[in-house]
């Protein structure tokens, strides 16, 4: 799908419309070296920062240098085990985005749990908050 001429594209949109924007997506990533580059994460985590480092979440974590960056400032790695029957209600991947650099999982020894995401979301808060 060509971008051209321009037009705004919203953020429901792309959600709505993953797969045809996904791989512009991964290009802009790889283009800018978010993948390894710390300062993605740093300038993501400049509210918490600037609030004292309270808890928080840090969402989606693509990558080793991401992961060992974020354990560096204290962040505990969780990894979410979602059933079957709910990843096959979730959008596709052309086998093309599923083989992204970006979209490979994380090696289990930078993981410090993996939480059945079946379980209903206060008991996942419960296990987060115990770590």
């Amino acid at each position: 799908m060509a971008l051209y001429p321009y037009r705004p594209t919203t953020v429901r949109e792309i959600h709505l419309n993953k797969e045809v924007y996904r791989p512009f997506i991964q290009a802009f990533g790889s283009l800018i070296g978010f993948k390894d580059d710390p300062k993605f994460i740093h300038e993501a985590l400049q509210t918490w920062y600037e609030r004292g480092q309270p808890d928080c979440t840090f969402d989606n974590v693509r990558s080793i240098s991401q992961a060992m960056t974020l354990k560096a400032l204290g962040f505990k790695i969780v990894r979410l085990d979602a059933p079957a029957v709910l990843l096959a209600t979730r959008t596709t991947a052309t086998e093309e985005s599923k083989t992204h650099d970006i979209e490979t999982p994380l090696p289990d020894h930078l993981v410090d749990v993996t939480l059945d995401a079946s379980k209903p979301l206060a008991e996942l808060i419960r296990q987060v908050r115990a770590l």
